[in-house]
């Protein structure tokens, strides 16, 4: 299920205004884009700009444990 990215509230861009490098530390992807969100086909797809992918199970992994 795709979810709004809670780091830059969906826009997809760093919200950090003292931006004073090119890129985010020890990567290559720019400042400008926001890390936690950004995927290589991030540019190709602007519907997904913002957006990160969550799965999860309906089901519990472990039985609850007896009251």
């Amino acid at each position: 299920m795709w979810i709004t990215c809670y780091q830059c509230k969906g826009s997809g861009h760093n919200m950090d205004t003292n931006m004073d490098t090119m890129f985010h530390e020890g990567t290559d992807v720019p400042s400008y884009v926001c890390i936690i969100c950004y995927t290589p086909f991030w540019w190709e797809d602007k519907e997904l700009r913002g957006k990160l992918w969550i799965e999860d199970n309906m089901a519990p992994i472990t039985p609850p444990s007896s009251p």
